[in-house]
């Protein structure tokens, strides 16, 4: 349910070319080549799944959705500018060939908002081709969506809200219940708080007069740095505002994504306020060392998580944000964090499910291979 292709702005500056047909084709069984731009006339590592999957979901970034598929298609109006150029590699910076692909994405990373030079004016051009693209992604659901009494699969319509405050990860996944979906993704561009994703998702999809259903899932809010699950009862709002914003999370996020390749979510010792003793398992999988001496952010939040930076907050894992939703139920009579689990891959090379530990083909393409993923882990250690 969290699987991403070059139809992600981060996927295709590392070079994959897998599109959401060949996702869903190999979550059915088929093999899937682990294909990257550059790769043209090498051999190239081919994968299969010991066991196909039941169902799986596409979950693209819509940040970039447009931007990426207009510098990735030739002829469109953006092609030939010169940040698409950088964008697709064809002018290379003056750094390592490892650090290429990061200085690739790096070149969206300099338009916060919708560029003129790439979008048009208004951001127009971004917006269309944006909206072209979730279209694919809703026919390669249809497609794939086995409507046959054997019921062998089932595709989900989704994509990945991308937001990020001040180095924090707020990431959602947004999946849809069926065909009825919005017109186009809201992205974090437009949608600056988890708040107003969910409220546009009620309009749009939930009170809308069709079949749209829809759920969001929080992911990594190990890289979160307490706000993934910061109480609402101890923000400077009023009461009534509180218990509103935690309906409103209740009814829209029943999920939270406990593991993914990115780390842990669940718990970890050593932080403040922590019911019971250490528990050895929550030292498991953690992208910032259990032995690393770090700040607890105690009774507030902090900033560059997602740098592997900053305080370390109880209210980065999802043990205690159960914990903390108890006690808002006593407080505002709501809890807002009574939520499941799902695990998720979160790989970039549409390798859905993929995760067997002695055939693990990577999640970025850059780490196919056993000797490219010790090179890369040199240089992006996260």
């Amino acid at each position: 349910m969290h699987i991403h292709t070059s139809l992600s702005g981060d996927a295709a500056a590392w070079g994959n070319v897998v599109k959401p047909t060949d996702v869903y084709a190999f979550a059915k069984g088929e093999q899937l080549a682990m294909r990257l731009r550059e790769d043209e006339g090498m051999e190239v590592p081919v994968i299969t799944l010991d066991r196909p999957l039941d169902f799986a979901a596409v979950t693209d970034h819509a940040e970039y959705l447009g931007e990426t598929d207009l510098c990735l298609r030739p002829g469109s109006s953006a092609y030939d500018t010169v940040m698409c150029q950088l964008f697709r590699g064809d002018i290379k910076l003056p750094v390592g060939e490892a650090m290429q692909p990061m200085a690739r994405l790096a070149s969206f990373a300099l338009f916060k908002d919708r560029s003129a030079r790439i979008c048009g004016d208004g951001g127009m051009d971004c917006v269309r081709s944006a909206t072209n693209i979730w279209l694919q992604h809703q026919q390669a659901a249809e497609d794939a969506y086995d409507k046959s009494a054997d019921c062998a699969f089932t595709s989900f319509v989704g994509y990945e809200y991308s937001l990020a405050e001040e180095g924090t990860n707020l990431h959602r996944n947004v999946i849809f219940a069926n065909a009825a979906v919005p017109p186009t993704p809201l992205s974090a561009k437009e949608a600056k708080k988890p708040e107003e994703l969910w409220r546009w998702l009620r309009q749009t999809c939930v009170d809308s007069a069709t079949d749209c259903d829809v759920l969001t899932i929080a992911h990594n809010s190990n890289w979160s740095s307490g706000r993934m699950f910061y109480p609402y009862s101890l923000s400077k709002r009023p009461k009534q505002e509180q218990q509103q914003l935690a309906q409103l999370r209740s009814s829209m996020e029943p999920l939270v994504e406990i593991m993914q390749v990115k780390g842990d979510s669940e718990c970890r010792n050593g932080l403040s306020r922590i019911f019971g003793g250490p528990d050895e398992l929550c030292n498991f999988e953690k992208l910032r060392l259990p032995t690393e001496p770090a700040e607890d952010c105690n009774d507030s939040y902090g900033r560059d998580g997602m740098k592997l930076g900053g305080c370390i907050s109880r209210w980065s894992f999802a043990r205690y944000g159960l914990i903390e939703g108890l006690r808002e139920q006593q407080v505002l009579g709501i809890n807002s964090m009574k939520f499941g689990f799902i695990a998720g891959g979160d790989n970039h090379t549409g390798a859905a499910g993929a995760v067997v530990e002695d055939q693990y083909p990577g999640s970025t393409g850059l780490d196919r291979t056993a000797r490219a993923a010790c090179e890369t882990r040199l240089v992006f250690p996260a």
